[in-house]
């Protein structure tokens, strides 16, 4: 019977360690990792001592699965840009060492050899850096665009400085070392700036503090061959297109991408707005597309719109963080050619894709325009607190989507692409096209927080009460013709994968490949963690977790042995069986002291290692 005690004390102890890993499994399939890549030689001492500021580093991705690696150097009103491509093939691909304790997490890196570094552009010029927008598919070339302003005398001009960073049938063995491509264009006008975008087709998009208009566009930013930047300076002095005015359509803009126009004449911008509206508590959040036509005025086509209560006292819930979130730092992303954008925003995927080629006779109606159609797709498998993304990154055919937040998790998205199912144009249904066209059209002014708050005012007056649109009721569609409804299919987090959960996710991209695709993750601007998502890991997860936490589970595993130990009345036990049971706790208590000891010397290497990469 003295053996019930131990015995309870023992399951209750095992229950207890296999409920703490179960509470820490992921709910979703962890991505695998094929390789941690360290960037020590990529990063030159003498960009670091030219830097009087944060050393800025991004990747985007080459061609034959190659790298884009750029960083940015600035110290007074001079600025430093290098852009490598890195092969990394050869450190996914070789075999990976041993690691050196047998239950640490603590991966071996790949160093990065010079053989697989080479220099595309490397540039030095007078002015400061204020924004830097990359752009790796919406023009033809992928680009990195840095906005500098110079102060001449009284005057401060702004300047867009496009680089482009290679031929697209270029492979890796093409030396870039002779010229590249870059264009210097002056942009008009000395006001600040509160969104920038650059895309298809070599537009730069800009909204302004104080302006009269909601935006402005420049054209033919497109980069020439040049031996450097100093040498000819190849520029570009055209006058900038006023976008429609601000008192016509009011409101703070949020995003501004260009979009992909049939005729390369016409204009097309993707518009996100946050409006407040007269009563000051309530807010209206308009999803739309402005265009252009070659010769023709402004027009906003409205494609999603609703209401919503605000940032005002006591009025924001729990699961609403990623709208405040995306309010403040808006991330949204394009494919090749900005035919398909995406962006996460109030717990939903939105994606607006180009069906105009493959669906020519598509209705328009509330959620279609210019041959563009906006999808959107709720997400429940993870909270709100895990929308809070940062980065973003979607494949040129708008079919892999990945995303990284604030707590560096990754998530994939995928999706496929179908073929429309239409049946052939006749006139009856041509007839029934432009009927609904007016359907929606009407359906969509009555249903404007606009109009219903200019009857209110005045038929009742001015009311502080509006009846928030039901977010339940939306019938925008959850996927466009030509491609299905986005499914979450794989995660990937620091904290579970590496021995320190200290490193911060910088950038990330998608390497497309014919045979596999594989996602990139620039950590702490000093390592590379290449993934394929197409992979999952197999191993039990109890297994990650205990060597992850080796240190609580062997603490608790002696505790557990004490307790039940001390069940069995050491009192009472003999001479020899009392020594026994000595050795046995000495036993464990050296032992979780020697992996203490290994695992805070593996942690202090880490350490010194994320500590120098932090110093850039």
């Amino acid at each position: 019977m003295r053996l019930i005690g131990p015995l309870v004390l023992a399951v209750l102890g095992a229950g207890f360690i296999l409920i703490l890993i179960r509470a820490h499994e992921p709910s979703l399939p962890v991505t695998s990792r094929v390789g941690l890549i360290d960037l020590s030689l990529a990063l030159p001492a003498d960009l670091k001592a030219k830097s009087t500021s944060p050393l800025l580093a991004g990747i985007m991705p080459s061609v034959n699965r190659t790298l884009h690696f750029w960083t940015l150097a600035q110290r007074d009103e001079q600025s430093s840009l290098l852009v490598q491509r890195l092969d990394i093939n050869d450190a996914v691909e070789r075999p990976k060492a041993t690691p050196n304790l047998l239950l640490s997490l603590s991966s071996p890196q790949t160093p990065l050899m010079q053989q697989h570094m080479r220099p595309i552009v490397n540039d030095t010029f007078e002015g400061s850096t204020k924004y830097i927008l990359t752009d790796d598919a919406g023009s033809r070339l992928p680009t990195v665009t840095l906005i500098t302003s110079q102060i001449v005398e009284e005057d401060l001009t702004y300047r867009a400085r496009v680089y482009a960073l290679e031929e697209p049938t270029h492979g890796p063995e093409v030396s870039f070392n002779e010229s590249f491509r870059f264009v210097n264009g002056r942009v008009p006008g000395s006001l600040g700036f509160t969104r920038l975008s650059y895309g298809n087709p070599n537009t730069l998009v800009y909204a302004r503090k104080q302006d009269k208009t909601l935006f402005r566009v420049l054209r033919g930013l497109e980069p020439m061959a040049s031996h450097s930047s100093k040498d000819g300076q190849p520029a570009v002095s055209e006058a900038s297109i006023a976008g429609p005015l601000l008192s016509q359509f009011p409101g703070r803009v949020l995003s501004l991408l260009p979009l992909y126009t049939k005729d390369p004449a016409d204009i097309a911008i993707f518009g996100f707005q946050y409006t407040p509206m007269r009563n000051g508590k309530l807010f209206t959040i308009t999803i739309s597309i402005f265009s252009k036509p070659s010769g023709k005025t402004w027009s906003r086509h409205v494609l999603w719109e609703t209401v919503w209560h605000g940032v005002g006292e006591n009025t924001i819930m729990a699961d609403e963080t990623d709208l405040l979130y995306f309010l403040t730092n808006p991330v949204v992303v394009t494919s090749r050619f900005s035919r398909n954008v995406a962006f996460a925003f109030m717990k939903s995927i939105f994606t607006l894709d180009f069906v105009g080629d493959d669906v020519p006779d598509i209705a328009s109606g509330a959620h279609v325009a210019c041959g563009y159609t906006l999808s959107r797709l709720g997400i429940d498998q993870i909270s709100g607190n895990d929308l809070e993304l940062n980065n973003m990154h979607i494949d040129s055919r708008g079919t892999t989507l990945i995303a990284s937040n604030e707590h560096n998790r990754l998530f994939v998205f995928e999706r496929r692409q179908q073929r429309p199912n239409l049946p052939p144009m006749t006139t009856a249904r041509k007839l029934k096209n432009f009927v609904a066209s007016w359907a929606s059209n009407l359906e969509s002014v009555l249903a404007s927080s606009e109009t219903w708050q200019l009857l209110m005012d005045i038929f009742w007056g001015s009311s502080d009460e509006v009846q928030l649109s039901n977010l339940d009721d939306d019938k925008t569609p959850q996927s466009s013709p030509l491609f299905t409804a986005w499914d979450l299919t794989a995660s990937w987090s620091v904290r579970d994968d590496l021995a320190t959960s200290s490193r911060k996710i910088e950038a990330l991209t998608l390497l497309e490949h014919p045979t596999r695709d594989l996602t990139v993750v620039l950590l702490d601007k000093s390592d590379l963690v290449v993934l394929d998502h197409h992979q999952h890991v197999k191993e039990p997860y109890a297994v990650r977790f205990v060597q992850k936490n080796i240190v609580l589970v062997l603490a608790l595993t002696f505790v557990v042995i004490v307790f039940v130990l001390n069940e069995f009345k050491p009192d009472d036990i003999n001479r020899s069986n009392r020594l026994i049971v000595i050795l046995l706790y000495s036993f464990g208590f050296f032992v979780m002291l020697s992996v203490m000891v290994a695992e805070a010397q593996s942690w202090a290497s880490l350490v010194t290692s994320s500590e120098r990469s932090a110093e850039l």
